[in-house]
């Protein structure tokens, strides 16, 4: 696929998401049900419009118009963006070594 095509396919989905999202932005509370489904949303945006080279700061901005408080911050864009730009696709971090993560629970207490 041409670089020029990739280009206005990504512009296709980011317009159709963004119509979408504005659509929405009159119930702003009620637009995602849960914090997974506005991160996943979010994430997708700034991935998107980090593909087409369009700056952090606009990506922000744009964010920022349509979800108010509610968006993530500057210094989160930015950072997704470079992961986006060095190749990344998803922001979750990668699996490490190392000792897991353990939660105290009445179960674990009692052990």
């Amino acid at each position: 696929m041409s670089e020029l095509s990739l280009e206005s396919s990504y512009q296709m989905i980011i317009n159709q998401n963004k119509t979408e999202t504005e659509n929405d932005a009159n119930s702003q509370q009620d637009t995602f049900k849960t914090i997974e489904q506005f991160s996943a949303e979010t994430n997708r945006t700034t991935f998107m419009r980090t593909a087409l080279r369009i700056p952090a700061r606009v990506i922000y901005d744009e964010l920022n118009s349509v979800y108010g408080d509610e968006a993530p911050g500057l210094s989160t864009i930015e950072r997704w963006s470079k992961l986006f730009r060095d190749g990344r696709e998803e922001v979750e971090d990668k699996p490490r070594p190392g000792r897991p993560i353990s939660e105290t629970t009445t179960e674990n207490i009692e052990q």
